[in-house]
């Protein structure tokens, strides 16, 4: 199950970053950022529209990657005896920073 999961969510954050580079590099093309156009290396269009395509990409990934996470969480799929010990621990963290804030 869990190499299921992890293709899932492999997938989704890989398509949802390639859609959102193709979309920021067809946008920037139709603005004029053509990549090897006339007067390309004067305004350096291959590193702004490869710069704004990576950006569009790591953000349209990490949210998809983040949104399903969350859902899986909601679903209880990420329960597990590892993780309920890091959610005790932050837990036990909070109790003692309140007694010393009380104190």
């Amino acid at each position: 199950m869990a190499r299921l999961t992890d293709l899932g969510l492999a997938v989704r954050a890989g398509l949802s970053g390639g859609v959102a580079f193709l979309i920021i590099d067809l946008l920037m093309d139709a603005l004029g950022w053509r990549v090897g156009g006339l007067h390309a290396g004067e305004r350096a269009t291959m590193v702004m529209v490869t710069t704004s395509g990576t950006i569009g990409a790591a953000l349209a990934a990490g949210g998809a990657l983040g949104r399903r996470l969350s859902q899986l969480r909601r679903l209880g799929a990420l329960d597990s005896p590892r993780l309920r010990c890091v959610d005790a621990r932050a837990d036990w963290r909070v109790r003692v920073e309140e007694d010393l804030h009380q104190a």
